[in-house]
């Protein structure tokens, strides 16, 4: 039974693995994208740094309750609505045409982003075993910036090649597709 237990954890820490890099690698592409998509849409550099600022204090805020409702909701059903949520929002940003709009829509990549990056933790330790869960952890997150760096190294010639809308369906893409993965995972 005890291998049963851990041939299903890891092939559990494969799909969420696998969903975690679809996502890592969609958001790679937008990096060099994303000041560039600000200035199109009529701001500079300071905007740039308020659009971050609303980012970062909507996901700081929602963080503490991610992890709250994780507990009680469960933390797949979570991941599958935020990653469904996070689609809609990418998808969002191709309609947006002043700069306070893009405020807005940072504060909901603020809230999807929350929920993620707290719960995607919990998560990772609900899916590895104990005894190697901090190595399975470290692994995951190592792969997962790699991943993120290698893209980001690269999508600076995307700028060249494509618009940025395109940019935006590929991560909106990439998003369903993780989130959808999760359906995959068994929890006990």
């Amino acid at each position: 039974m005890d291998n049963d237990i851990v041939l299903i954890q890891k092939k559990n820490y494969r799909i969420y693995l696998i969903s975690g890099l679809i996502i890592s690698l969609a958001s790679g592409i937008f990096g060099p994208f994303y000041i560039l998509f600000i200035q199109q849409k009529g701001g500079g550099i300071e905007n740039f740094g308020i659009a971050m600022g609303f980012l970062m204090l909507t996901q700081s805020i929602i963080a503490y309750f991610a992890g709250r409702y994780s507990d009680t909701l469960g933390r797949k059903p979570l991941l599958i609505l935020e990653g469904y949520a996070t689609f809609v929002v990418i998808l969002a940003y191709l309609f947006i045409s002043q700069v306070w709009q893009l405020y807005l829509l940072q504060i909901a990549s603020g809230l999807t982003t929350g929920i993620y990056e707290t719960v995607r933790n919990s998560f990772l330790a609900d899916i590895t075993e104990k005894r190697t869960r901090g190595k399975m952890i470290g692994k995951y997150n190592a792969l997962i910036g790699i991943a993120a760096a290698i893209t980001m190294m690269f999508s600076g010639y995307l700028v060249v090649l494509t618009r940025i809308e395109i940019v935006f369906i590929i991560m909106a893409i990439a998003e369903i597709i993780s989130a959808s993965l999760l359906f995959l995972i068994k929890e006990r």
